[in-house]
């Protein structure tokens, strides 16, 4: 067993040591990490081999974040953490006794009243809160983007007045490629770009395209196209803040991601690095329908589904395999987003700004 302890800043290690808690750290076998983002991303020291289980008080434990992604990583309080590494497995620092002649139990040290807890066992406990989770989850689906699936409509040149977005020039007018499908929702950016690879800043592009979408299907790169346009289920781009999960895409020579939704911080990410992205909820509904008795359910699948997006009018005609065609109203692209990825991204948009 190998416990590691990371202070979460500087100041805290500072008051740790003055208040002697580091000693008893040290005393009690731990091994220092710097403060910083090492344990949070997943680098350096500590990471997890095949096969491994870990128990961490950081903040996130996606797929291979904590290293293979073969391994188990657990989220816990630095209390389970700690106890957990005094018994050599995931374990509790036992139920809470009042102590003789105290009056109060102090505000997070628990209420003293164990007794309806412990009828719960692990298991039973651990069902109930993932069960909750599970609803809540469900909840947002079918009030938010998943709604919007149910409900829409096929759109028809004749059903309505067309309106047309103006395009600036050297934005494209139109967008389209075969439909290689990831059927997952809350596909994250460790499992779009791994960690590990985020501050290898001599990385080339070429061997960004070839770990793309590694954490989530290490096959991607051998299914995925250059000029295929990628559909993935709701949420995608969750998770934490790195560029990659934008540029490698790009590397892969993909021009559009197609969701049920984005994460927020993918979303402006995307923007940011002039990939193109758009929200077709029943695109996901209706590939997810014809494929739902496939006993195979490929990571990634190529559908022979074609894809066309009509920026100008808004509107994205999918072909499917059998030739069947459906369009779909989508959202305008406002003129200052296409001004920002036809510069190739932000960083290119703000100095031509600055040199005009």
């Amino acid at each position: 067993v190998k416990f590691y302890v990371a202070a979460a800043s500087i100041l805290e290690q500072k008051i740790a040591e003055e208040a002697g808690d580091w000693d008893v750290l040290r005393e009690a076998g731990a091994e220092f990490l710097p403060s910083g983002c090492g344990p949070c991303i997943g680098l350096g020291t500590g990471l997890l081999e095949e096969g491994e289980v870990g128990i961490s008080a950081s903040n996130r434990n996606f797929k291979g974040r904590m290293g293979s992604p073969l391994a188990k990583a657990y989220l816990a309080s630095p209390e389970i953490v700690a106890a957990s590494a005094i018994q050599g497995k995931i374990a509790g620092p036992g139920w809470y006794q009042k102590p003789e002649g105290v009056e109060k139990v102090i505000i997070g040290e628990g209420s003293g009243d164990h007794v309806a807890d412990k009828a719960l066992s692990i298991e039973d406990a651990l069902d109930k809160i993932i069960a909750e989770a599970e609803s809540m989850i469900a909840v947002a689906e079918k009030d938010g983007s998943g709604a919007e699936a149910e409900t829409a409509a096929p759109v028809s040149e004749a059903e309505g007045e067309e309106t047309l977005t103006d395009i600036i020039p050297s934005f494209p007018e139109k967008i389209e490629g075969e439909i290689v499908f990831c059927d997952a929702n809350n596909i994250n950016t460790d499992g779009i770009y791994p960690g590990k690879y985020t501050y290898q800043d001599g990385i080339t592009r070429e061997q960004m395209s070839e770990v793309c979408m590694e954490n989530y299907d290490p096959e991607f790169r051998n299914t995925a196209r250059a000029g295929d346009i990628l559909v993935a289920g709701f949420n995608f781009g969750c998770g934490s803040s790195r560029e990659q999960a934008a540029t490698a895409i790009l590397a892969k020579e993909i021009p559009l991601v197609v969701s049920g939704s984005f994460g927020n911080i993918f979303s402006r990410n995307s923007i940011n690095n002039a990939l193109l992205g758009v929200e077709v909820p029943r695109l996901v509904e209706r590939l997810r329908e014809t494929y739902k008795d496939d006993a195979e359910k490929p990571l990634t699948r190529r559908t022979g589904w074609k894809l066309l997006w009509d920026l100008r009018r808004s509107k994205v005609v999918v072909t499917e395999k059998n030739g069947e065609t459906w369009s779909q109203k989508v959202g305008e692209m406002p003129p200052n987003v296409q001004e920002i990825i036809a510069r190739g991204g932000l960083e290119k948009w703000v100095k031509a700004e600055i040199e005009k």
